[in-house]
């Protein structure tokens, strides 16, 4: 599905002014990876069969003037055998330097209305803050809850395998869709 927004400030060449100058399109995993890695600050490292063996999947960029600025990638959630509802997680947003304020807000907005659209029977979206890195103001921002909070617990790690990305607790924060 493609979200089409028309500008309000009608930017012509150079980067939007407004979020609501961006298309929201539906792209394939190998550009969410991509763009992710570009831009995530704590988190550029994706595996793409922990993101393509999910039922529930959905990978997003913002577009203007055919450059993307922002990249959103969801699946099923990691830790689902520990939820007592139906949800999709938000595994990755990524913004690059030169979107406007309140890129994050927009997008995560626009990506819900569509989720709500792809699979009507997910209840909620579920996100992980890293807390030694965000303040999770763009979850506050879109009305989201902070609705558990943990220490860093190791997964096993096999020889050969990379370290975690980040050892910060983390705060899952949830929204209804």
């Amino acid at each position: 599905m493609t979200i089409v927004v028309h500008p309000l400030f009608g930017s012509v060449g150079g980067n939007p002014h407004s979020p609501k100058e961006f298309t929201l399109w539906d792209i394939d995993v190998d550009l969410a990876m991509r763009l992710n890695d570009e831009w995530h600050s704590v988190l550029p490292d994706t595996n793409k069969g922990n993101l393509v063996r999910n039922k529930h999947k959905a990978f997003y960029a913002f577009e203007f003037n055919g450059k993307y600025y922002a990249v959103g990638i969801w699946t099923d959630p990691v830790a689902a055998n520990r939820l007592t509802f139906t949800a999709i997680e938000l595994r990755r947003l990524a913004i690059c330097r030169e979107a406007p304020k309140n890129t994050a807000t927009r997008m995560l907005k626009l990506m819900r209305e569509d989720l709500k659209v792809k699979f009507p029977h997910i209840s909620r979206a579920i996100s992980y803050q890293a807390k030694d890195h965000h303040h999770g103001t763009i979850y506050k921002a879109d009305n989201w809850i902070a609705a558990a909070e943990s220490k860093y617990t190791p997964w096993h790690v096999n020889k050969g395998e990379k370290a975690p990305q980040t050892r910060s607790s983390k705060i899952r924060w949830e929204r209804y869709l």
